[in-house]
């Protein structure tokens, strides 16, 4: 159920989304629509599909820093409907136990984690490999994705989802909120034609940063002996020097 209580907590000043329905109506008569949205959210679950209106995203460009000048300055952010947010937010719920038993290397976006947490393992780890009773020299291989939310494949993550054994309702909520997205560009009160959306997940969904971990947790299993930590986009491999794994070989 959707509580009412958090419909008072949204934050009038947000922007809506290409639906048009602003965060301050819900706020203001949390009281009349917490019933009638609980009512739209479970059917929305129940029937595995996302209205179209939640799938579409005004994509606002954000600077980056001051006196943004090429396009690598600018972050895409994208505004998404209100009422999807909070079905987003119903779904997230169900999805938690997948995340953190499935990113235990990640050390974003879960709780009690932290950049903190990411390097005090990792260092921990590089100095117990070090002080070792077979003391070995470590390699450390530091990367980071470009654009990672942007370069979510559908189909590989729809993959990833079906491998994780979902309950099959939220599975197939899933594969509908990741079909058929739309999105437009929207700067200076002037917008862009409607184009379709073939990958990525949403920068500023609710879902987005989740859905993300899980797609990454696939690196995860392909380097499960050498993989340390992660934050996100970014990763740390650890790797004894006497036991290069193949794929560093380029095998």
């Amino acid at each position: 159920m959707v509580d009412k209580q958090a419909l008072k907590r949204l934050n009038p000043q947000k922007a809506c989304g290409p639906d048009g329905i602003p965060p301050w109506l819900l706020k203001d008569n949390a009281e009349d629509l917490a019933p009638v949205i609980t009512h739209i959210v479970n059917a929305s679950y129940k029937a595995g599909e996302v209205p179209a209106a939640w799938k579409a995203s005004n994509v606002v460009p954000i600077p980056k820093a001051q006196n943004s000048s090429a396009i690598k300055d600018w972050r895409p952010v994208s505004i998404t409907s209100c009422m999807g947010k909070i079905q987003e937010k119903f779904i997230t719920k169900k999805l938690m136990p997948t995340v953190l038993s499935n990113c235990k290397n990640q050390h974003a976006y879960l709780p009690k984690a932290s950049t903190t947490t990411a390097l005090v393992k990792a260092v921990h780890s590089w100095l117990e490999a070090v002080d070792a009773k077979q003391p070995t020299m470590v390699r450390v291989l530091l990367a980071d994705m470009s654009k990672a939310f942007d370069r979510v494949e559908h189909n590989k993550l729809i993959q990833t989802l079906v491998n994780l054994d979902l309950a099959p309702q939220l599975l197939i909520w899933l594969q509908s909120y990741l079909t058929e997205r739309t999105q437009r560009v929207v700067a200076n009160g002037k917008y862009s034609p409607w184009t379709q959306v073939t990958s990525g997940v949403p920068q500023g969904g609710v879902i987005s940063p989740y859905l993300f971990l899980l797609y990454m947790s696939t690196r995860e299993t392909h380097f499960q002996d050498t993989l340390d930590i992660g934050y996100a986009d970014d990763i740390g491999l650890r790797i004894n020097a006497t036991d290069l794994p193949p794929q560093l070989h380029g095998k």
